[in-house]
């Protein structure tokens, strides 16, 4: 069973997350409007990553079966087709129609079939603020001096690895699992003479504003509110009350989603020819 691929990006401040809802603006709304124009008959795709309002992608994946009786469009062709409708503030990148089966035999799906996903956090450590980062990065208005660094690092070795991440999630996460294993954790500072910084997270999966919460959390001990020693107590506990903040939306980018079950390269940018 042929299954379509299609990585797209898109700045999410303009909408109400991924996740199609009424009377709404969201990403999967306006994907599916465009695939339904294209084939003349309903589309719902399916997403690897339900982002939050306002938060970015530049890799998410989606997947949908083509339609009944309708012959299969070519990666290039569905790729101008889409471009061509969708709103300037989301761009397919890669389409690709997916023949293989998972290892369990399931054909593609972009939700079920991954294994892991990369978040990064941009961050801004200057008390002035650059008016194009506003969008896209969280202003800290503070340098992040060695101390900052160290404390946020020594938080975020105590991340790694398995476990219940239940103190790092939203009160209306549904989630009847909280466990989950996260493979890095780490600030990228900001280069000589720059004050964008990074915080990358990667993990199998994730929890309702996970990254948000991991991000607030460490930045909070970055600045001495909470100590490194706190995210051992949360861990153990699962009291969200000791956590820090919850980091704005704005700054995270959805990077990257594996799916090791299949054969195609990582490349995302494959323009068509002329």
């Amino acid at each position: 069973m042929a299954v379509y691929r299609v990585e797209i990006a898109y700045d999410g401040a303009p909408y109400h997350g991924w996740q199609i809802q009424p009377n709404v603006p969201t990403i999967q709304g306006k994907v599916n409007a465009a695939l339904t124009h294209i084939f003349g008959t309903p589309i719902h795709v399916g997403g690897a990553s339900r982002t939050d309002a306002g938060v970015h992608a530049v890799g998410q994946v989606v997947s949908f079966a083509p339609p009944e009786g309708h012959r299969h469009m070519g990666r290039f062709e569905l790729q101008r087709a889409l471009n061509a409708l969708l709103p300037d503030d989301i761009s397919a990148l890669r389409t690709d129609l997916i023949h293989e089966l998972d290892h369990a035999d399931r054909p593609f799906h972009a939700r079920h079939c991954a294994r892991g996903k990369i978040y990064s956090y941009r961050l801004w450590f200057n008390r002035i603020e650059d008016p194009f980062a506003r969008r896209t990065h969280w202003a800290m208005r503070h340098p992040a001096d060695e101390e900052v660094q160290a404390r946020i690092k020594a938080a975020a070795e105590r991340m790694l690895g398995t476990h219940d991440f239940a103190g790092f999630r939203a009160s209306s996460c549904e989630a009847e699992k909280t466990v989950r294993h996260l493979y890095r954790v780490e600030l990228i500072p900001p280069a000589a003479g720059h004050f964008s910084g990074r915080i990358i997270v990667q993990g199998t999966a994730f929890l309702k504003n996970m990254v948000r919460i991991i991000v607030g959390t460490l930045m909070d001990v970055g600045y001495g509110r909470i100590p490194p020693e706190r995210i051992d107590q949360i861990l153990q506990t699962g009291d969200r009350t000791l956590a820090g903040r919850t980091a704005p939306p704005h700054g995270l980018f959805l990077e990257e989603v594996f799916y090791p079950d299949f054969p195609w390269t990582q490349e995302r940018w494959s323009s068509p020819p002329r």
